[in-house]
């Protein structure tokens, strides 16, 4: 990071750091890191305050409350994990011992079942960044939220080079659909339980294969 301010250049970088942890005798340790990785962390945050620190003190005037000089925007980083996948495979098996009447409605429960967590218990950031790097996202995309949309929480997904709307809402309400009879440039995200047939039809007709929809234990489906 200080060799980008030095001169001017954009370079990125991944760190891997393995979460071993501290022995609760160290210095550290008692000073509230519990892991490494929580060090690596704190260094990143101190190295991108000093730079912003020193920015503001060399143009006073350039920096307020209200407005950033764009050459400090682009300092800082993101922390991730590695974690199981947001779409599980399937763990449903017929009983043999059960007709076959019988196991189709345990199959619709636990698709049912299914479903509902994805709606209940999934983090939200951690399944967009999942879906946004099945598309061939980088890990340094932003989300920016859209303010035209007053029904629905919609985010445009960009790293620079791919771009993308997406909303995980579990209702697309028909205002939203109503924008995208008009505004078909972009591509959309969204849950397939949130649309019914209706609005379903309405996206697949104007928005064609740029509308992806999904589900957890399908992941994304395409529409051309």
């Amino acid at each position: 990071m200080e060799l980008n301010e030095e001169d001017k250049e954009q370079r990125k970088f991944i760190l891997v750091q393995l979460p071993e942890k501290i022995e609760e005798t160290e210095e550290a340790f008692l000073a509230g890191f519990k892991k490494i990785s929580d060090i690596t962390i704190e260094r990143n945050k101190r190295v991108v305050g000093k730079l912003i620190e020193e920015k503001r003190k060399q143009h006073p005037n350039l920096f307020n409350s209200s407005q950033e000089d764009d050459s400090i925007k682009g300092l800082g980083f993101k922390v991730f994990k590695l974690v199981k996948s947001n779409f599980p495979r399937v763990e449903w098996a017929p009983d043999p011992d059960k007709t076959s009447e019988e196991n189709i409605a345990s199959l619709k429960k636990y698709i049912q079942d299914r479903e509902a967590q994805l709606v209940t218990l999934f983090n939200r950031e951690e399944l967009i960044t999942e879906i946004l790097l099945k598309n061939g996202f980088t890990l340094n995309y932003r989300l920016i939220k859209q303010q035209q949309f007053l029904k629905n929480e919609m985010y445009l997904a960009t790293d620079g080079e791919k771009e993308t709307l997406i909303c995980l809402d579990t209702e697309i309400q028909m205002e939203t659909v109503e924008y995208f009879k008009t505004n078909f440039e972009r591509r959309l995200i969204c849950l397939e339980r949130s649309l019914d047939t209706t609005k379903k039809w309405n996206l697949k007709h104007f928005l064609k294969e740029i509308l992806m929809l999904f589900r957890q234990n399908q992941e994304l489906k395409y529409y051309g």
